[in-house]
């Protein structure tokens, strides 16, 4: 509700990417996934792509078990 709300003022005091990857530290769980809809959407789709990364990125963790 922050992100849809303030999100424009909350780029400005925090930087995003590392945000996003902060996101990830507990884990693969809805509320993230909620997390990172929201903030694909803030700032005129702006941190669409960083958001699809990650994600994908934590699949193929996930589904290879491999982490580097």
């Amino acid at each position: 509700m922050l992100l849809r709300n303030f999100g424009e003022e909350f780029e400005k005091r925090f930087d995003l990417v590392y945000f996003v990857n902060d996101l990830f530290y507990f884990g693969f769980n809805k509320q993230l996934i909620e997390t990172l809809s929201e903030l694909s959407k803030i700032c005129n789709g702006k941190y669409k792509m960083i958001t699809q990364i990650k994600l994908l990125n934590a699949i193929n963790i996930i589904l290879t078990l491999k982490t580097n």
